[in-house]
């Protein structure tokens, strides 16, 4: 990581006296064999009237393409009754170039149903995406609904990327709880998309892409903490080619504390393109002085 990176978050530390600092690795693979590690340093701030701030700072190694890139970028979220909001805007450097990402996310609740409208930029994170330099900007809309027993999801999205493909996209998500005590519920999901520049080398791009799937999840709290899991086996069309695909989801959240640790650790393996898999795992701690 670049050292005025650290000079930098070290210097908001101390300036703000941080409520609380942390740290996250990330680490992905795929068929490919496109590894990826990132590794997050971030401090948080909290204000009054539901507001906390915060800055980070990220280096991540592109292992396949033999690159590098340091981010830094500042935070905030906002939760009111009704409202609430967040945001992670930062300049992320790879090579000589720098690149403005990050995301901005509002959501509005109301009874059952929360509403909300999201945008997104960032880095594409393919080996030829890495080396041409590519980004993804991403406008989405949900709409959930969830009561005690059942809920659903809808999320519509359109990505535009920097080599002249638009993906316009479509998914939705049904729940059901089956044993409220031990947490376990079915989930049927399904998936839409279609690019149009398909199949641009850059990254997976079909011209049509569609998954259905079907499974079933556990959720479960105790005092340590709370561990879900999730399993997920359908099918998937690519330009009219059918394929078996899955998806599987272990993670852990431990409880939160007015003051200590809290950290969280996640892991999925998802089997979305022919012939190809991904697995990513992520671990995070947080320490609330």
């Amino acid at each position: 990581m670049k050292p005025v990176l650290l000079l930098a978050l070290t210097a908001w530390t101390c300036s703000t006296h941080a409520q609380g600092i942390g740290g996250s690795l990330l680490f992905s693979t795929d068929s490919d064999a496109n590894d990826i590690q990132r590794q997050t340093l971030f401090v948080r701030q909290a204000t009054a009237d539901g507001l906390e701030i915060g800055a980070s700072a990220a280096h991540t190694a592109f292992r396949q393409a033999r690159r590098h890139s340091s981010r830094f970028a500042l935070q905030h979220e906002f939760s009111g009754e009704a409202w609430s909001s967040r945001s992670d805007l930062g300049v992320e450097t790879l090579g000589a170039r720098h690149h403005l990402t990050g995301e901005l996310g509002l959501d509005y609740r109301r009874g059952q149903w929360t509403w909300s409208l999201g945008a997104e930029r960032s880095l594409v994170d393919s080996r030829e995406g890495i080396e041409r330099g590519l980004n993804a900007r991403t406008l989405h809309a949900i709409a959930d609904w969830s009561a005690a027993a059942r809920g659903a999801t809808l999320v519509l999205s359109r990505t535009a990327y920097s080599d002249r493909n638009d993906r316009p996209a479509a998914r939705v998500r049904l729940w059901h709880n089956l044993c409220a005590d031990c947490g376990v519920h079915a989930l049927v999901a399904a998936e839409r998309y279609t690019n149009t520049r398909p199949y641009t080398g850059n990254y997976f791009s079909p011209e049509r892409y569609l998954r259905v799937m079907a499974g079933a999840g556990l959720r479960q709290r105790f005092d340590g903490g709370t561990f879900a899991a999730r399993a997920l086996f359908g099918r998937q069309r690519v330009d009219g080619v059918e394929r078996p695909s899955s998806q599987l989801q272990l993670g852990f959240d431990s409880p939160p504390a007015p003051g200590g640790w809290r950290w969280q650790a996640a892991l999925v393996r998802d089997q979305k393109q022919p012939g190809y898999a991904y697995l990513q795992g992520t671990i995070s701690a947080y320490l609330r002085f």
